[in-house]
């Protein structure tokens, strides 16, 4: 049997706040609606951070201190039927928003309503990430030996250690096995040899 889709639809209630909302968070989500408090409706920046105290009769100590946030409130929700989202957002005109609303906190001036079309966010589209093999033939021969040689070096037993696998790999190239072997000492007839001890000392200084 064939389902029929149908859109959903979204109510956005807005408000002016005229006490501060006593909540930890400026965006949070009640009653499957999600309240957001903004500092103005243009930028629709954070709500304005409002520390508010109260002295505690008969004691003399700090007034407590409650979170809360000033600006304008805005609540939307989103129902596959409009009359479910009408009695939800119904009841919040007849009550206070976040806590403490006995005291007089979280006190709206409602002064919009607007019925919408929900249009989901789209996820963000990410590139696919696309591995060579190899260094490709762009990379200059210089720089292709050289990422050979660290790639090898730890691979060849020298005066200092084995290698890391207990076996030796097998080095075609006569500068880079030489390098590779000798990456502990001095060798001047070796040009890659100071760019590798380099590198290598570098990663061992990163690590």
């Amino acid at each position: 049997m064939a389902t029929i889709s149908r859109d959903k639809q979204m109510i956005t209630l807005t408000g002016r706040l005229l006490t501060p909302i006593i909540t930890p968070r400026p965006i949070y989500k009640q009653n499957g609606c999600w309240i957001t408090i903004v500092r103005d409706l243009e930028t629709e920046k954070k709500g304005r951070l409002a520390i508010v105290g109260k002295l505690v009769k008969g004691e003399r100590k700090a007034p407590t201190l409650l979170r809360g946030f000033r600006g304008f409130v805005k609540i939307s929700c989103v129902e596959d039927s409009l009359e479910r989202a009408r009695e939800k957002i119904a009841a919040f005109l007849s009550q206070g928003l976040g806590s403490k609303t006995k005291e007089g906190y979280g006190r709206v001036d409602w002064i919009d309503c607007q019925v919408s079309d929900y249009q989901p966010n789209k996820p963000p589209k990410w590139k696919k990430l696309k591995f060579r093999r190899g260094l490709g033939p762009n990379y200059p021969k210089e720089l292709q030996r050289l990422i050979i040689a660290l790639l090898l070096h730890d691979f060849v037993h020298t005066e200092k250690h084995q290698s890391k696998i207990y076996e030796e790999v097998e080095i075609v190239d006569d500068e880079i096995r030489e390098a590779c072997v000798h990456h502990h000492n001095s060798l001047k007839e070796n040009e890659l040899l100071p760019l590798l001890q380099y590198y290598d000392g570098l990663a061992s200084y990163i690590g």
